[in-house]
Order: C-alpha cells, then structure tokens, then sequence
C-alpha cells in the first residue's frame, strides 16, 4: 500500500492496538511510534494517517496492518491517493501480537547504504572515544593517494577540529535536509537552514528526520531580525546601478541573496547551495555581494570527482566557457590551491587535444601561453600542459 521509497527511521517505539479507539491511539503515539493494528481497523488507519497532516502530534514511523486482512477499498484509494505517502504502510499474516514479538526480536544491523545509521554511528562514537588518542596507539601510514573514502574523512575531519556556521538556502529540499541531519549526527557544523519554517518543518516531519530548531536554526528571510539591515546595505552595494531601496528589499527576499548576506556580514562562515539552484544563480549573488579577492580578475570553480580509487579535481568546467590563456593560468593556480587545501596532493594537467609543444592550433597555443604564463608566476608548481 505504500511508496517503495518508504523506509524505516533509526529508532522504533511499537504500539499494538487491537480494540483501542482513535482518541486513545493519538494520545499514545511518540515520535517515531511504529503501529500494529489489525488491517480491518479503517479507523485506526484512518486516523494514523491522517495525523501526519498535523503540527501537534509526533510523527509517527510506520503501521503494520496484522492477521492478512486489508482495509475496505475506498479506504485503500483514499490513502493511496497520498503523494509522496509519507510513512510505510506494510501487511502481514502474523496477529498483532506475534508480529509485535518478532520486530521486538530483530536483529538490527547497518548496512553499507544506510548514511543515517551509518553518521548516527559515527557520531555517537566520537563522542564516546578519544579518537586522536586512539590513532595516537596505532600505526599509521600517510599516503599521497586520496581515495573517496579518505576524502570524505578528511573533510569530515577537518570540519569537526574547526566547527563553522554554514547557511544552507535551499531548506526545503529533501536532499538538503537528509545531509544536514547527517551532519547534526556527526557534530560537523552549526547549520542555518533557510526557507519557509512551516514547509521546512512539514518536510523533516515527513521525512521522518531527527532535526529539531535546537540542533539547527530555521530561517525565514523576510522575517529575520537582520533583514532591513541587510536591504540598506545591499541598497547602499548596487545603488550606483540603479538600484532602488525597494528592489533591495525584494532581492534579499531570495535566499540566496539573503545568506550571500549573512556570510558577507560574518554573521555564517559559509554557504552551500546548488541542489535546486544553477551554477549561474549561486555565484551571481557572491559576485555581486562578496567579489573576488583583490589578486583575482575572474570566478572559477571546480569539480571533485570521486572515482574508485581516487579524488581528482577538475576546474573549470561550469563557470567560464571559454577563458584566455591569463585567465586559464589564474583558473590553474586557484585550482592547485584549493586541491591542498582539501587535502588532495595537486599535479596540475593543463588538458588539451594534443600533448606537448608540437601541436599546432588556436586552442593549442591558448594552453602553450598559460603554461608559460604559470611557469614565470609559480615556478614552483607541478604541472604538465599541454596534454591529451
């Protein structure tokens, strides 16, 4: 009866009701509550279901209807209808109470693909366990090879030594949120989420996340107590362009404007968007708000692509379509830059379709000139180019 993409949270507190009425089921559903009723209870399914749509009441994890018996079919249609269905709704032969005994008496394990259990895990062992102690009893060996598996823990890793306040903009995105509440998990950073609170808390609900407003800050730009500020300032940024105060105002209603803001005022350290929003449409706002550093003359970026057995970055392949050879010397050195620092030891390769200083063309020689360009500006930097 449910969306295959339905699963069961982390925790299960089970309910079994067999002669109970609505009332008594809603007082005693808690967060998390899995329900055991026999399938003929509409009632009772009716009301679970139902209870979802509300604010007030604990999201419950799923219903197991018992004894082989399913619910009048209007009734199916009626929950059926539901789009995403927003918790498992699973049949069995069993009766109410040996189906309760037997998921009492699970086994539970984690399974590679599991990222709840898996940071929950995680993260309960590293507040139990002095991790730099541990290593300090092992032996280990530094590698130059990064694979994705080191890649993420160095991240990790790192974050966790220096939290920072990040402001995610795309709040109600079920991607963003599942993350963050990964990284609440793993204690990695102080998160603000930004969007409509009422959406944002209607879809940790039923998503069945452990996210609450203590462990992040839910926040609603037009709302926010700095937001006037940030109008006048931004106002005062593009007034020379024409810009109006009201236009301010309306701009900063984005969220991705607004938390451009945030981290521009110092009031967050950084920002992570791109899930629903393009290339062009994240970086605008930091150009406009942030810009560049004074040594730079262009935006670039890069990809970090997670292969099998290594993490290798690629810059610049969303943001200039067709630079220079100044500009391609600049992309290369930022590039190598923000490889070390994220770990990865960097040897540049400035691609081309031909290798080395035979090849003949306009885009050849555009690479020719960036080498050369990068050669007298870091003489110290490994790189190869042109190469196929």
């Amino acid at each position: 009866m449910t969306n295959e993409t339905c699963k069961l949270p982390l925790k299960l507190d089970l309910f079994a009701t067999t002669s109970r009425n609505q009332e008594i089921l809603l007082e005693y559903i808690k967060q998390e509550t899995l329900i055991f009723t026999p399938g003929d209870r509409s009632d009772l399914l009716l009301g679970a279901t139902f209870s979802l749509m509300s604010d007030s009441v604990p999201s419950m994890s799923g219903i197991v209807l018992t004894i082989d018996t399913l619910p009048e079919k209007s009734v199916r249609k009626l929950v059926d209808g539901f789009h995403p269905m927003p918790l498992p709704i699973i049949s069995t032969k069993e009766d109410t109470l040996s189906a309760v005994r037997k998921v009492d008496n699970m086994y539970p394990r984690i399974l590679p693909d599991d990222q709840r259990k898996i940071a929950s895990a995680i993260g309960l062992f590293s507040q139990c366990v002095d991790v730099n102690t541990f290593l300090e009893k092992m032996k280990v060996t530094k590698s130059k090879l990064m694979t994705p598996r080191m890649f993420e823990h160095f991240l990790i890793d790192k974050a966790k030594r220096h939290i920072q306040r990040i402001v995610l903009p795309e709040g109600t995105d079920e991607r963003v949120l599942k993350a963050a509440e990964i990284l609440v998990r793993r204690n990695v950073a102080d998160l603000a989420i930004l969007g409509p609170k009422d959406r944002i808390l209607a879809a940790i609900s039923s998503l069945g996340l452990e996210l609450d407003e203590g462990q992040v800050d839910i926040i609603e730009p037009a709302t926010h107590p700095s937001y006037k500020k940030y109008a006048e300032i931004y106002y005062d940024m593009r007034k020379h362009k024409g810009g109006t105060l009201d236009t301010a105002y309306e701009t900063l209603a984005d969220e991705t404007y607004f938390d451009t803001m945030i981290v521009y005022m110092g009031d967050a350290d950084g920002m992570v968007s791109g899930a629903i929003h393009t290339i062009q449409d994240t970086i605008r706002p930091a150009f406009q708000i942030i810009r560049t550093k004074p040594d730079l003359s262009i935006v670039s970026g890069v990809f970090f692509m997670c292969l099998s057995d290594r993490v290798l970055v690629y810059g610049d392949c969303g943001v200039n379509p067709r630079p220079t050879s100044e500009e391609l010397a600049e992309i290369a050195i930022v590039s190598e830059r923000t490889a070390a620092a994220f770990g990865i030891w960097p040897n540049v390769a400035l691609l081309s379709y031909s290798t080395g200083p035979f090849g003949r063309g306009e885009e050849v020689d555009r690479i020719k000139k960036a080498v050369e360009i990068i050669r007298k500006r870091c003489p110290e930097m490994k790189m190869e180019g042109p190469i196929q």
